[in-house]
């Protein structure tokens, strides 16, 4: 459903936006050891009519050139380029979920074991 404000987003809508928003933020702090972050929403005006639709923006600081005051102004400040962040993510990401799979199945054979 396309919103031209995060608060007309039903309650279903923003708690799908929360949880995929806990997903990114988790994968960024365990790939590239708790970066600081800018979090940004962007509403339409109010006079702008229903084709805007809001939407978020997360940079994670990746590098100490970030720690300037500029970022706290919104500044978007990374030395890594959007296409090899995604990749560290995904390939970071792939690895964590397959050690997570492999520790279940094997918590799940040590339940079977006690039984």
């Amino acid at each position: 459903r396309c919103q031209p404000r995060i608060s007309m987003a039903s309650e279903v809508e923003l708690r799908a936006f929360a949880k995929t928003l806990k997903n990114v933020v988790r994968s960024s702090y365990s790939c590239y050891d708790d970066p600081d972050f800018n979090l940004s929403i962007f509403n339409a005006p109010k006079s702008c009519s229903s084709s805007f639709h809001w939407f978020a923006t997360y940079v994670p600081h990746l590098s100490e050139d970030c720690s300037c005051a500029m970022v706290q102004y919104g500044l978007a400040c990374s030395a890594m380029s959007p296409e090899r962040a995604a990749s560290a993510l995904r390939d970071h990401t792939v690895a964590f979920s397959s050690s997570i799979s492999s520790s279940d199945s094997s918590s799940s054979s040590d339940e079977a074991d006690n039984e």
